[in-house]
């Protein structure tokens, strides 16, 4: 089910996706509603939307990864003829309805390295790509020690005209978690980019 959201605007351009393409198309909004926690594009309407995760009420089913020991993260893809399938993964991901279910369905990203899937629009192809915070100025970014906050998102940033990428650490995608919110999650907050002190060096 597609459900929106309220889509928070600023003057300083944002977006939080693993995907390119989603980037060019809503670089310049954000969501930071937890029921509705997807930035994404609807096809239809020509427009950015928040979404909820599909796997929440999947034609009334809410689907959940806890207790899954090794594969607690929560994760979709559209098959070919565009049914939804929900998963339980080993590794924290943040997808795209937009880009999974309209552009590539059939396609699926299940190696850890290479577990963003997105649209070429000069190949008109989809691709797997590694997640753009593990090649940032020549550090690999990760979340892996930052308890309750697994999902490593990429947001750009635009002040004066120039477009900065923001690498951030986030909650999983479970509904109704008991996490609190990082400070630039929370509705009305201004981001900043988080702080990565224990992030590999990359040579």
């Amino acid at each position: 089910m597609w459900l929106r959201g309220a889509l928070f605007l600023n003057s300083v351009r944002t977006l939080l996706a693993s995907s390119e393409h989603l980037a060019q198309l809503c670089a310049a909004q954000r969501c930071n509603e937890p029921e509705h926690p997807i930035l994404d594009y609807d096809q239809d309407a020509r427009e950015c939307v928040c979404s909820s995760h599909p796997c929440w009420n999947d034609n009334g089913l809410e689907h959940t990864c806890r207790g899954k020991f090794g594969f607690p993260f929560l994760t979709f893809f559209y098959n070919e003829t565009k049914h939804l399938v929900c998963e339980c993964s080993s590794f924290a991901h943040y997808g795209s309805i937009y880009v999974s279910r309209d552009l590539c369905p059939g396609h699926r990203c299940v190696d850890p390295e290479h577990p963003v899937l997105d649209y070429d629009e000069d190949t008109a192809e989809c691709v797997c790509k590694s997640h753009p915070c593990w090649h940032d100025n020549g550090r690999r970014h990760t979340c892996s020690e930052k308890p309750g906050f697994p999902l490593l998102k990429m947001r750009y940033h635009e002040v004066d005209g120039r477009l900065e990428r923001v690498c951030e650490c986030g909650i999983s995608m479970e509904k109704d978690q008991s996490f609190p919110l990082f400070e630039y999650d929370k509705p009305g907050a201004d981001p900043d980019e988080a702080d990565f002190e224990d992030d590999n060096e990359e040579f």
